[in-house]
């Protein structure tokens, strides 16, 4: 079995509560970015989470955006998603989960 190529991911947090994240979202810093954003009770009731800074992502990138919008969803928030690369949106697709995603 291949080991994952694991490259950096971040977040960033701007002054109006938008969520940047940058580089590669895959398999190996999903779980650096989960750790990152582990609540959502301190942000405003609309989280928007922008992709501008993404260089590439994998499924797992689905799965992590999924679990955000489960906890949104408990603390009654909702998460937009800003400037989605193509590559996301065709994974959103092919996994036929495009109804829990919000876009702007």
């Amino acid at each position: 079995m291949a080991t994952p190529d694991v490259t950096e991911a971040g977040i960033e947090y701007a002054s109006d509560g938008t969520i940047f994240l940058s580089g590669v979202i895959n398999y190996g810093t999903v779980g650096k970015l989960y750790r990152q954003i582990h609540s959502f009770q301190s942000l405003s009731s609309k989280v928007r989470i922008n992709w501008s800074n993404v260089e590439s992502v994998d499924s797992s990138a689905i799965a992590l955006c999924l679990v955000w919008i489960e906890m949104a969803s408990k603390l009654d928030k909702k998460i937009i998603f800003e400037n989605v690369p193509d590559q996301m949106r065709d994974l959103i697709r092919v996994n036929q989960v495009q109804s829990l995603f919000v876009f702007s």
